[in-house]
């Protein structure tokens, strides 16, 4: 959801609005070395900096110098920036690090209300050094810079290093053998799953929660002031009080029923507040009213953008489509239009055609990780689309076997670089490790669920895999059961934890009937799907992989000027 006002959209206009937007030759970046000024002004260490055409950026440091080795260690980050155009400076403190190991790269983020100031640099050893700044505004990207050049200098910091999985060591047979421990998990920050790429001005000051007090003051004073009526609004969305930002656009579309801006915001409050029915109403109403004030006007594609959200579960794939595709035709260049449509036709089995919504998508936007995500799920799909229907009608036919390697290669690929981009990113193990362990790479499998469970300690789907994939793939039924039970003792009201210690012990202790009784009647009594398999031959039960996919949401944007009374003037 983006938040703009009327600078900040001339400040983007200048710079390229767009995510992920890759600059040309830029000035010469400032070392880091301890000589940032904007650092050292601070009294602190600078641990990377760099120059932009935009922006001054560093992450600084407070620490001590460790005696025993001599070496500076950070205990506190700070993100601070300049504006090389009005020389204001913005601090964020409470920055984080994050660090990947393959590739190497090192991600420093500090987060302020709605956004993050992010510098990235990989590894001094890679072939291509690289560093990057980015600025995230409710976790989508609106701006990138990248410096092909390594800027940082990590000797004596603290690294993390991951935990390798404790081999397996168990005493058949079971339950006399000693259960594995868990492994110790790295310690990768916790950020918001919300993958999406929308864009702010780096220094916009920020509102405070005094500022309702100040429009409500404004408001009893002259009750027909529609600027104090807007900017409250604002300032409830920013505070999701929606219905609170509601009532504002409303009395602002009561002083001025033409005001197309309103009308969108109000939609958005709406769509955010589970109304689409209202969502709906409102964004016909802003479209209705841009044609007429301004039909040039570049906001109408996010306009209609919005609308085909809210319309995709109202109508027919192709009037849906057809929404989407006038966003397109008004702003040829719009990633969210072209990675929308692709996830209403992807939502109908049309994986060939979404496939080249998202691939355009992610060539106007190349850090689109939810198009990446996507684009993969419908490779790895593809053999059962309804566009292949035919070709899969003579295979079957004929008896030619459906090779969908090729395809799962490409899924493989889309998946490691939504990796790539954020490697704090579970679901894009997860769902790599799926791929990896339709193929048979047993090992690969096992690496991408253990990294899921790293980033997220309760991702239940990746440890039932994970034992799967021991199970399957490795024979290894006692560490299979290990990673069941997890499961289990995290939720005990998971079905198929359940189940599948039944299969597990099934495998391993055949003869403990009771328990393997015990486990199948549980998991029938939380989910009747596993009933069919009760008393069936052990040989015909198979293990329930969690192979469960929900396209990654739609995206929705908000237009937030400062001065609602303007409009885009006609030349």
């Amino acid at each position: 959801m983006m938040l703009l006002n009327k600078n900040m959209i001339a400040h983007l206009g200048m710079i390229g609005l767009g995510a992920g937007i890759l600059w040309g030759i830029a000035p010469s970046p400032v070392q880091a070395n301890d000589r940032s000024v904007l650092c050292s002004n601070r009294q602190m260490t600078t641990q990377v900096a760099l120059t932009t055409p935009e922006y001054f950026a560093a992450i600084c440091s407070r620490g001590y110098l460790d005696q025993s080795t001599g070496c500076y260690v950070p205990t506190e980050y700070y993100y601070v920036g300049q504006s090389r155009s009005t020389k204001e400076t913005l601090t964020v403190p409470r920055g984080i690090i994050e660090v990947s190991q393959q590739p190497p790269i090192t991600i420093y983020k500090a987060t302020e209300r709605i956004n993050t100031y992010q510098i990235a640099t990989s590894g001094p050893q890679t072939r291509e050094p690289w560093t990057s700044l980015s600025i995230f505004e409710n976790g989508r990207r609106i701006y990138h810079h990248k410096v092909n050049d390594y800027l940082g200098d990590r000797q004596c910091r603290p690294q993390y290093q991951p935990v390798p999985i404790p081999s397996s060591s168990f005493t058949l047979p079971f339950p006399k053998f000693e259960p594995i421990p868990e492994p110790k998990l790295v310690p990768f920050p916790k950020i918001p799953p919300s993958l999406t790429l929308p864009l702010p001005n780096l220094y916009l000051p920020q509102r405070s929660d005094k500022t309702i007090e100040g429009y409500s003051r404004q408001i009893a004073a002259n009750p027909n002031n529609l600027k104090a009526y807007f900017a409250r609004g604002n300032r409830y969305y920013d505070l999701k009080r929606y219905q609170e930002a509601i009532a504002d656009y409303k009395q602002v579309i009561r002083l001025k029923p033409n005001h197309a801006i309103s009308h969108f915001n109000q939609g958005v409050s709406y769509y955010r507040a589970n109304n689409p029915k209202e969502a709906l109403v409102s964004f016909e109403a802003a479209i209705a009213h841009a044609l007429v004030s301004d039909p040039q006007s570049p906001l109408l594609a996010m306009f209609y953008n919005n609308l085909g959200i809210v319309q995709r579960d109202q109508l027919p794939i192709a009037q849906a489509s057809s929404v989407f595709l006038e966003a397109i035709k008004i702003n040829p260049n719009y990633a969210l239009s072209y990675y929308n449509r692709g996830l209403l036709i992807q939502s109908f089995r049309g994986n060939e055609l979404a496939i080249a919504d998202y691939t355009k998508a992610i060539k106007l936007s190349p850090l689109f990780v939810m198009a990446y995500l996507n684009r993969g799920r419908a490779y790895y799909d593809y053999d059962s689309t309804a566009s292949d229907y035919a070709v899969n009608t003579v295979n079957a036919l004929t008896g030619a076997a459906i090779d969908n390697t090729k395809n799962y290669q490409q899924a493989i690929a889309d998946y490691t670089a939504a990796t790539n981009i954020d490697p704090t990113n579970a679901l894009a193990y997860f769902q790599r490790g799926i791929v990896h362990y339709r193929m048979k790479n047993y090992d690969q499998a096992i690496a991408d669920f253990t990294q899921a469970i790293t980033l997220d300690n309760n991702y239940l789907d990746a440890y039932t895999n994970l034992g799967i994939v021991y199970a399957e793939g490795k024979k290894d039924y006692g560490r299979a059961i290990f990673y069941f039970g997890r499961t289990k003792e995290k939720n005990p009201q998971y079905a198929p934890s359940y189940y599948n210690l039944a299969v597990g012990y099934a495998a391993l202790t055949p003869k403990d009937s009771g328990l393997i009784d015990a486990y199948y009647k549980k998991a029938i009594a939380l989910d009747r799907q596993y009933e069919s398999d009760y008393h069936k031959d052990l040989s015909q039960q198979h293990y329930a992989f969690q192979d469960d996919y929900e396209l990654i949401p739609a995206l929705a944007e908000i237009i937030v000027p400062s001065d609602p009374l303007t409009s885009r003037k006609k030349t």
